[in-house]
C-alpha cells in the first residue's frame, strides 16, 4: 500500500442473493479524494459503502486498509440514540462525567450546534427528520474520520442546510465517498466521480458536471457497440436457421456461442432500462389558475402565512422555497384547497385539471400491489397519445411484469416515488403541483422528469430542495422570509438567494455603516434637495425596468431550446444577469438612502 492510500480495492466481487451487484474491481482510495459515487437505482451504490464499511463481505477479490483507519459512514436514514440530548448525540459519549471529554472536539460540537442554529439541550426523540439528519452529519463531521462516507445526505434537508453541508464539505481535508441525487451538491463538494453500471465501475477526475460531458461520449461508443453485437447475433441467427441438421450437430460451439449473445443481450437490455415519462396535457386552462388574496394561517398560536396574497397565470413555473417545517407544505395545500386558511381565500380559475405528486406519497395503497395501485381506473390507459395496457405501461417507469405483483409497502423509496410519478401521469392535467418529487430518484431520473417537465405547456408549482432542478424549471419563486411572511419573486432560487439573502445582508450591513444623516442645528434632518426628489422618482423607475429585464431573461434561461446543444448565448445571458443584478442591488441601496432621509425629515 503506497503512502497517500486509504484503502485498495482489488478484483472484487460482491453478490446479494445470486444476484451480482459487482463484478472484479478495483480501485485505490487515496487521501484527499472527494468521490461522488453515481448510478442508477439498485445498482449498488450503498452496497458498494457496505462492502467499505465491512457489513457486506466479498465473494472474491481483496480490500486492504490502511492501519488504524477510522471510518464515519451515514447512512440513508441514520439511527440515533433517542434519548440523549443533540449535544451528546454529536459528541458521541453518552457520559456524564464531562471532566474526560476531548476540548477540541468539545469546541467543534458546540460550533457545528451553533452554525446549525441547533438546541443542544433538545432530545433525539423530540426533534423532526430535518434536524435528525443534521445532528447525524455534524455528529459523522465532529469524529474528524480519515474517510467520510455519507449516503443520500440531503434527503429531508431544507436548502439552507444543503447549502451548509456543501460548503462544509466543500473545505473537507480528509476523504470523503458520497451518494447522492443533488447535483448541486456533486459539483460542490467533489473532484472525482466514480459511476457503477453494469457490476462494474468508471472512474473520472473531476466533479459531475464535466463527467457529464465526458459520459456522452462513452454512451456514443457504446451505442457502435451494442449496434456491432446485434449484427453478430442477427447473422448468428440467420447461420442457425439456415443450418441443416448435420451442420448444426458439427458446430454445437456455435451454437453455443448464438445462447451467450442471446443472454447478453438480454442483460444488456435489462441494464440499461431508463424512466420513459410524457404528459398527458389536457385542454388548456383559464388565464387565472389560482388567485391567492390576503391568506394567513397559524398553528398552535405560531404564524405560517401571514396575509399572503398572489396571482398564479397560465404556464407560470413556480418554485416555493423556504426553510424545512416553515410551512410550504401547507402553503401548496391551501392553494390546492385540501386546508382552509384562518382568513383571506383562493379562487381556483377555470379549467383547472390538476396533478397532484404528494411528497408522502399518501396517493398509494401500502396493502396493495403494484398492479392494484395503478389498475384503479381500468386495466388501459391512454398515455404518449394512445391506449396501453397497464402492465406495459409500468415497464415506462422501469418495473418488470415480474414484479408487478409486489405490495407497495415492500418496495423502496425510488420505486414508490416512480409508482406515484406513474399515477400522477395516468390522469390529462393542465396543472402540475410537485410536493419534492426527485426524493429517492436517482440523477438519470431526475434529469428526465426535469427535461419533460421543460417542456409541459401548462402551469408547475414546485416544492423541492433541489437547486439544480429548480433552477432549470422555475422562473418565479415564492421565497419564505420569517415570521409567516412570503414573497413572490420573478427569477430561478439561485437569482433569489443571491439578491434576497447575500446581497440584501450586505446592503443592510452598508446602510448601518454608511448611515450618517445630514444634520442642522438642533438636530433636523435636512429634507430632500429638489435633485434628489427627482432621483427617488427616477431610481424607482429604474428598479422596475432592471426588474423586468431580469426576469426576460432568467425566463429565456429556463426554456428548454437554450439547453439542447452547446449555445454561446447562455454565456451572454449570464453575464446580463450578473450585471444587472449588481445595478439592482446599487438603485436599492441609493434608494434605502434616500428613503430614509425623507422619512426622517418628516417625521423631525
Amino acid at each position: 500500500m503506497k503512502l497517500f492510500d486509504l484503502i485498495i480495492i482489488s478484483g472484487a466481487t460482491l453478490s446479494h442473493a445470486n444476484h451480482k451487484i459487482l463484478d472484479n474491481i478495483s480501485l485505490a482510495i487515496k487521501n484527499n479524494d472527494r468521490i461522488g459515487l453515481i448510478g442508477r437505482n439498485g445498482s449498488g451504490k450503498s452496497s458498494f459503502l457496505d462492502m467499505i464499511d465491512g457489513k457486506h463481505l466479498i465473494d472474491n477479490g481483496s480490500i486492504s486498509k490502511k492501519a488504524n483507519i477510522k471510518i464515519s459512514y451515514v447512512e440513508q436514514e441514520p439511527i440515533l440514540q433517542e434519548d440523549i440530548n443533540i449535544f451528546k448525540a454529536i459528541y458521541n459519549d453518552m457520559s456524564s462525567d464531562y471532566q474526560h471529554y476531548d476540548n477540541n472536539k468539545v469546541a467543534r460540537t458546540k460550533k457545528i450546534i451553533n452554525d446549525l442554529n441547533l438546541d443542544e439541550n433538545l432530545l433525539i426523540k423530540n426533534i423532526s427528520k430535518g434536524v435528525y439528519k443534521k445532528v447525524a452529519l455534524a455528529k459523522a463531521i465532529v469524529s474528524d474520520p480519515d474517510l467520510l462516507m455519507l449516503d443520500e445526505p440531503t434527503n429531508h434537508l431544507d436548502i439552507e442546510g444543503i447549502e451548509y453541508f456543501a460548503d462544509k464539505l466543500s473545505k473537507w481535508k480528509k476523504s470523503l465517498i458520497l451518494v447522492t441525487h443533488d447535483r448541486y451538491f456533486l459539483d460542490k463538494t467533489t473532484n472525482k466521480i466514480i459511476e457503477i453500471d453494469k457490476n462494474k465501475i468508471f472512474y473520472f477526475p473531476g466533479n459531475y458536471s464535466k463527467w457529464q460531458s465526458h459520459k456522452d461520449q462513452i454512451i456514443e461508443s457504446e451505442e457502435t457497440l451494442e449496434k456491432k453485437l446485434d449484427e453478430v447475433l442477427h447473422q448468428e441467427e440467420l447461420w442457425i436457421r439456415k443450418g441443416v441438421q448435420a451442420r448444426r450437430k458439427r458446430n454445437e460451439g456455435r451454437v453455443r456461442r448464438l445462447e451467450q449473445l442471446r443472454q447478453q443481450r438480454e442483460e444488456r437490455i435489462k441494464n440499461t432500462g431508463t424512466l420513459k415519462i410524457t404528459f398527458n396535457e389536457s385542454k388548456i386552462s383559464g388565464k387565472i389558475v389560482y388567485k391567492v388574496k390576503s391568506v394567513s394561517k397559524s398553528y398552535n398560536n405560531i404564524k405560517i402565512i401571514d396575509n399572503f396574497s398572489t396571482e398564479i397565470i397560465r404556464k407560470d413555473r413556480v418554485g416555493i422555497v423556504g426553510p424545512n417545517s416553515v410551512g410550504k407544505t401547507t402553503l401548496l395545500n391551501i392553494i390546492l384547497q385540501k386546508d382552509h386558511p384562518d382568513s383571506g381565500s383562493v379562487e381556483t380559475g377555470t379549467n383547472i385539471n390538476v396533478g397532484y405528486f404528494d411528497q408522502q406519497k399518501n396517493s398509494l395503497y401500502e396493502d396493495k400491489t403494484i398492479l392494484e395501485n395503478i389498475s384503479i381506473n381500468g386495466e388501459w390507459i391512454f398515455y404518449d397519445n394512445k391506449n396501453i395496457h397497464v402492465i406495459k405501461y409500468l415497464e415506462n417507469f422501469l418495473f418488470h411484469p415480474s414484479k408487478i405483483h409486489n405490495l407497495v409497502k415492500t418496495l423502496s423509496g425510488g420505486e414508490k416515488t416512480r409508482l406515484a410519478l406513474a399515477m400522477l401521469l395516468s390522469k390529462p392535467t393542465n396543472v402540475l403541483i410537485l410536493d419534492e418529487p426527485t426524493n429517492d430518484l436517482d440523477i438519470e431520473s431526475v434529469e428526465v422528469l426535469e427535461e419533460k417537465l421543460q417542456n409541459y405547456h401548462g402551469t408547475i408549482i414546485i416544492v423541492s430542495h433541489d437547486r439544480t432542478f429548480l433552477n432549470n424549471i422555475v422562473t418565479q419563486t415564492i421565497v419564505f422570509k420569517g415570521n409567516g411572511n412570503w414573497i413572490n419573486t420573478f427569477g430561478t432560487i439561485d437569482t433569489n438567494e443571491y439578491f434576497y439573502y447575500k446581497k440584501q445582508e450586505k446592503i443592510n450591513k452598508n446602510i448601518l455603516i454608511n448611515k450618517n444623516p445630514e444634520k442642522k442645528s438642533g438636530n433636523k434632518v435636512s429634507k430632500l434637495q429638489p435633485w434628489e426628489v427627482k432621483e427617488l422618482e427616477e431610481i424607482t423607475k429604474t428598479i422596475t425596468t432592471l426588474e423586468n429585464k431580469l426576469y426576460e431573461l432568467t425566463a429565456k434561461l429556463s426554456t428548454p431550446q437554450m439547453h439542447q446543444k452547446p449555445n454561446p448565448e447562455l454565456e451572454e445571458i449570464n453575464i446580463k444577469i450578473e450585471t444587472i443584478s449588481l445595478a439592482i442591488e446599487e438603485k436599492y441601496l441609493r434608494w434605502e438612502t434616500l428613503e430614509e432621509k425623507n422619512n426622517k425629515h418628516n417625521n423631525t
